[in-house]
């Protein structure tokens, strides 16, 4: 089925993605170069280059001051990439955003491909052009059950563009609509030899496409441990909202859609070798799209106007597969679905599920059934038949792929697409992760930087229980439970121990069957390995030796359910971690991060799940009812310190708005991300306290490694974004532009004003702080 069968998994995740230095790099090998010549390079770089003031940079760092300094290739290097992102004309105390990453744009600029830019999105891009590198080289492990060579295949399938448009609709028509019974609009189907729960199963689950409900197999949040299947309201466009098919305001969009639809059914006619008049596929392609059409615009009013449980995991929303069908109306036998679906997991008529809304699966069984008796069979195949055209469209040739573009440019706006090769990873990144994972360990990851990090997560931790101890608004039975679930939990660091078994993951991907001519072919393949693994996962529970990112991502997550938080090692990369870095920039980047996601197992959040991962409820938790009250007042407090307006943005018509920040509902992770600067901050010197005081950079501007710390964590959040993104994201979101982020969260820290001697009256050095940790 599509991405969106990914659970509801409670995890606090997603420092969004991609990276490069380019002109940055060309600075650092001119400093390597002419080492000699160090500081009238920094002169340089930084605009002063008068004569006077090179002696005077020069002179400051002879003798003791040339001692104190670092001066490593890696030194250099990072101090080059930090300055090249910074203004420092900007005044650091009243807009440190501004004096940390004020010339960022200068080196990322906006592009046709990448619409934004971020310190974590440049990183993962930066990852994802050394995994294609190695997805192009030549095959190492070429045996039949080799997973590389089986991943290898796959891309090159994809990537074979001759045999892609030499087949056309061709594979879609022969090996798809075959299986389905046939297409009204080729004169192919038949009412009579029709029924829905054949036709769904084999849509659901021979083709892995959502349709009318969204089967899942996910974590049972009570028992973490075992799986549960779950069902979710689906079965619409990935192009379309639920609210267009609806709304008054979007009948241009609805029109475009419509058009997209009919664009692929008239390919499919063309490519069908079926000859039709002209008149008769226009009639029948009409039909099509408007049986097709109707049907997702009543799955959309449903799925609007159906409550969803607030909590699915309650016992009133546990019914048995059998008892499902029974009250959602009988149309869809729900124990028929899921017993073909999970075919080898014994599944009877007694299996528990979880269910979303009710309420939605019945309105759905009306829906059906009070379709026009006479095309009712015709509409809900038509439906099913574009459900699963739609999934393939941008498998097939470069018309289809057009046809695609189109649509997504009349929805969106979006003019510029990804190229092939730029597809072809997502899809093999996205079905053969591990095997992905095992080649960027074996090439790219330095087994030292999982070393290192460790004991910057051991410190950070420490740091936290310190910080507990200080914390004025838990009470002391609660401070040994926060203290007890921190030194309880499992951080999971660079890669799982699967990935250094090339046995393990040829075994993993042994089912399936990869022929490097035949993509469409792959597809199949896949999604018999997809359903097999969920039959697997249902059995066994979650199998925890496969993480929940990707070795290369650049993310990081709080599991509750496991009590863990993960740290891939896609984000244990330069510049944001090296063994060789000073601890400062490690801490102030790296370090900040982890503090953030460390502060939440044990916060508002985290305080619904105990040491074991067992989910207590909404209602329950470990802290004592005082804790609960005495946190009320900080939050309060967050509230009110993130209670301003962010902007400007630039609307459609040209005009800039700014919009408030919307403090109520992002206090919880205000508090962490100011929490999680200062507990790194902290574990920072409690490091350095141990080790020593560490050599400075080479900067020329006299920072002192405290600054570096804060300017390190304000670096994590450059971004460069289009105008028009930017926009809908501050519209439609509750999310705080990472100006804003930086800004606010340094105000709270008394730490930060001190490094950098704000005066009483700056602008980031308010009277009134929160007290938080």
């Amino acid at each position: 089925m599509d991405e969106k069968r990914l659970g509801n998994v409670p995890v606090i995740g997603g420092l969004v993605t991609r990276f490069s230095l380019g002109v940055r790099e060309l600075v650092l090998i001119g400093i390597l170069v002419v080492t000699g010549l160090m500081f009238v390079i920094f002169a340089g770089m930084y605009g002063t280059t008068k004569k006077s003031e090179e002696r005077a940079q020069v002179q400051a760092l002879k003798g003791d001051q040339m001692d104190k300094t670092c001066f490593s290739k890696l030194c250099l290097e990072s101090t080059a990439y930090t300055l090249s992102s910074m203004n420092i004309s900007a005044k650091p105390c009243d807009d440190f955003y501004n004096y940390a990453c004020g010339n960022y744009k200068m080196f990322h600029p906006l592009d046709a491909d990448y619409p934004s830019h971020t310190f974590l999105s440049d990183m993962l891009e930066r990852n994802e052009d050394k995994l294609k590198t190695l997805l192009e080289k030549s095959v190492k492990r070429n045996t039949d059950w080799a997973s590389e060579r089986k991943l290898k295949h796959l891309f090159q399938s994809c990537m074979d563009d001759f045999s892609l448009e030499r087949l056309k609709g061709r594979p879609f028509i022969t090996q798809v609509l075959s299986q389905l019974g046939g297409w009204s609009v080729l004169g192919t189907w038949f009412a009579s030899n029709w029924n829905l729960n054949e036709m769904l199963k084999k849509v659901q689950t021979d083709f892995w496409v959502d349709a009318m409900y969204a089967p899942r197999v996910a974590v049972d949040y009570t028992n973490p441990t075992q799986t549960s299947i779950e069902i979710y309201p689906a079965g619409t466009s990935r192009h379309m909202y639920w609210y267009y098919y609806v709304s008054p305001y979007a009948t241009q969009i609805q029109n475009d859609y419509k058009k997209f639809i009919g664009r692929v059914a008239n390919l499919m006619v063309r490519d069908s070798n079926i000859e039709l008049d002209a008149t008769t596929q226009r009639d029948r392609v009409a039909e099509f799209v408007n049986d097709a059409f109707t049907m997702e615009t009543n799955i959309a009013r449903l799925a609007i106007n159906s409550p969803w449980t607030s909590y699915s995991y309650a016992f009133s929303n546990r019914m048995t597969l059998n008892e499902l069908t029974q009250a959602a109306g009988g149309q869809i036998d729900y124990l028929q679905q899921s017993a073909y679906l999970f075919s080898s997991a014994g599944i009877t008529r007694n299996k528990k599920t979880l269910v979303y809304s009710l309420d939605y699966l019945k309105g759905l069984d009306n829906m059906i059934t009070n379709l026009p008796s006479g095309n009712q069979a015709r509409m809900v195949h038509n439906y099913l038949i574009w459900r699963v055209m739609e999934a393939y469209v941008t498998d097939l040739s470069s018309e289809y792929v057009h046809a695609n573009r189109e649509v997504l440019f009349d929805t969106t706006g979006t003019t510029e697409f990804p190229a092939r090769w730029t597809y072809c990873f997502s899809y093999v990144k996205q079905v053969m992760p591990e095997a992905l994972g095992q080649l960027y360990i074996a090439d790219h990851f330095v087994d030292k930087n999982k070393a290192k990090v460790t004991e910057i997560t051991e410190t950070t931790k420490q740091a936290l229980v310190d910080l507990l101890k200080k914390t004025p608004w838990m009470d002391a039975a609660t401070r040994a439970k926060a203290e007890a679930k921190i030194k309880s939990a499992s951080y999971k660091i660079g890669y799982s121990d699967l990935l250094k078994s090339t046995d393990k993951i040829d075994v993993m991907y042994q089912p399936i069957n990869i022929n490097v001519s035949d993509f469409f072919g792959n597809i199949l393949s896949m999604n018999n390995f997809h359903k097999l693994a969920w039959n697997k996962e249902l059995v066994n529970g979650e199998d925890r030796d496969q993480w929940y990112f990707s070795t290369f991502d650049t993310n990081m997550a709080v599991l509750w359910y496991w009590n863990e938080v993960i740290v891939p090692a896609g984000l244990l990369q330069f510049p944001i971690y090296d063994y060789h870095l000073p601890h400062y920039f490690t801490f102030g980047s790296f370090g900040t991060i982890l503090g953030h996601f460390v502060v939440h197992l044990i916060d508002e959040y985290g305080k619904n799940w105990d040491s074991t991962g067992t989910y207590l409820g909404s209602q329950f938790s470990w802290w004592s009812n005082a804790t609960l009250t005495s946190y009320g007042d900080v939050k309060s407090c967050m509230i009110d310190a993130y209670n301003t307006t962010q902007g400007p943005f630039i609307q459609p018509d040209g005009k800039q708005v700014y919009f408030p920040i919307q403090s109520a509902r992002t206090a919880t992770d205000n508090i962490a991300q100011v929490a999680g600067v200062r507990l790194a901050y902290n574990a920072y010197q409690k490091w350095e306290a141990t080790h020593g005081v560490e050599k400075l950079a080479p900067s020329g501007q006299g920072f002192t490694n405290e600054q570096l710390f804060f300017i390190s964590y304000a670096q994590t959040y450059c971004f460069n974004r289009d105008s028009s993104l930017a926009y809908r994201q501050a519209r439609y979101t509750s999310r705080i532009r990472e100006d804003y982020k930086v800004n606010l969260a340094v105000s709270q820290l008394d730490e930060f004003n001190k490094a950098f001697k704000c005066s009483a009256t700056s602008r980031l050095n308010p009277s009134n702080k929160c007290g938080l940790y």
